[in-house]
């Protein structure tokens, strides 16, 4: 028998009970200090950003494919790779078409409640953590 990790022999013991899990080597820690940079970057670059997230929010943070394994987790595993927009397609085309017909007020409405919900979920998160 060959070498077998410690997180390897953990998993396959609780795959034994009916559990599922996996070793992500601190992947949703090191992801929401990337989530952070990357959401304060889009904040600092351009005004345009911050829309695009506020808008698409429902979409960003779409439970599809595997995604958010994890119940705290800050944002889809996938953000920033290729798959992402692929598996968002459909929805991203439907918010695309509402947001076309839009007018200034349901424009000004949909950026302030995805902004409160960009907003809420890192409050939440940090709070969930005790992260100071």
């Amino acid at each position: 028998m060959g070498h077998v990790s410690v997180e390897d022999a953990v998993l396959e013991q609780y795959k034994l009970q009916g559990w599922k899990g996996i070793s992500d080597e601190c992947r949703v820690f090191k992801y929401f200090h990337r989530f952070i940079f990357n959401l304060l970057s889009l904040m600092i670059k351009t005004k345009n950003r911050i829309f695009f997230a506020a808008l698409l929010i429902d979409e960003i943070f779409a439970d599809i494919d595997d995604v958010f394994p994890f119940p705290l987790q800050a944002g889809p595993l996938d953000m920033g790779t290729p798959q992402f927009s692929a598996r968002r397609k459909r929805l991203l085309d439907r918010r695309l078409r509402q947001i076309k017909a839009f007018d200034d007020k349901q424009m000004s409405e949909a950026v302030r409640q995805g902004w409160q919900r960009i907003y809420c979920n890192i409050d939440y998160f940090l709070h969930s953590f005790k992260i100071n």
